[in-house]
C-alpha cells in the first residue's frame, strides 16, 4: 500500500476511542441540541465503504499482477513448449467431449430400450444393450407381465352424445323450436 492509502484511512474512519455522548439515566436529552444520534453510525458506514473500495482496488491489482506473471511465463516458454501445452489442453478437451458423448449415447440407448419394453428408464442398469435389455426383462418379470398390456379403450360416457329412444330431432327442427317463424295471414 502507498502512503496515500494509509493517510486517508486515518481521516475518514472514526477513532476507536471516540464514544458517542450517552443520554442521562432519567431519559433527559443530551446537552448538545444539534447532535445527531446516528453520526457515529454514519462514520462507520463511510469507513466500511472506504475499506470495501480499497479491498476491491487491491483485488484488481492482484489480478493484473497475476496476468502479468502468466504473460511473462508464456514469453519464457519456447514455441515448442507453448504448442505442447496447447496440444495437451486440446487432448484433455477432446477426452472430455468423448466421455460426454458416450454418456449421452448410453442414456439414449437406455431410453430406447425402456420405451420398447414399456418400463421406466430409471430401473435399467448396465453399460451395453444386452445388459440393459436383461435389466428390462428382469423388471418385467418382477412386475408379473412378460408382455406389456395393450392400452385399454375408454369406456363410453353416457352423458355425452345422443341419447337412445325415438326422440330424434334434426338440426332444422331444433332451429324452428328456438326461433319460431311468424305466421303469414292469407288474404
Amino acid at each position: 500500500m502507498s502512503d496515500e492509502d494509509t493517510n486517508t484511512s486515518t481521516t475518514d474512519a472514526p477513532r476507536p476511542d471516540a464514544h458517542p455522548a450517552q443520554p442521562a439515566q432519567d431519559g433527559a436529552r443530551s446537552s448538545e441540541p444539534d447532535a445527531k444520534p446516528n453520526a457515529d453510525e454514519d462514520g462507520r458506514a463511510k469507513a466500511l465503504r472506504e475499506e470495501r473500495r480499497r479491498a476491491k482496488a487491491a483485488e484488481d491489482r492482484a489480478k493484473a499482477a497475476e496476468e502479468k506473471v502468466k504473460a511473462f511465463e508464456n514469453e519464457k516458454l519456447s514455441e515448442k513448449e507453448r504448442a505442447d501445452r496447447e496440444l495437451a489442453d486440446a487432448k484433455a478437451a477432446a477426452e472430455q467431449a468423448k466421455a460426454e458423448a458416450a454418456k449421452f449415447q448410453l442414456d439414449a440407448l437406455r431410453h430406447r430400450i425402456a420405451a420398447e419394453k414399456n418400463v421406466p428408464a430409471a430401473l435399467l442398469t448396465g453399460s451395453d444393450e444386452e445388459s440393459l435389455t436383461a435389466s428390462a426383462d428382469a423388471a418385467l418379470s418382477w412386475r408379473g407381465a412378460a408382455e406389456p398390456a395393450p392400452p385399454k379403450a375408454p369406456k363410453p360416457d353416457p352423458s355425452v352424445g345422443p341419447r337412445g329412444g325415438d326422440n330424434k330431432v334434426s338440426g332444422a327442427d331444433l332451429y324452428d323450436q328456438m326461433f319460431p317463424r311468424p305466421k303469414v295471414l292469407k288474404a
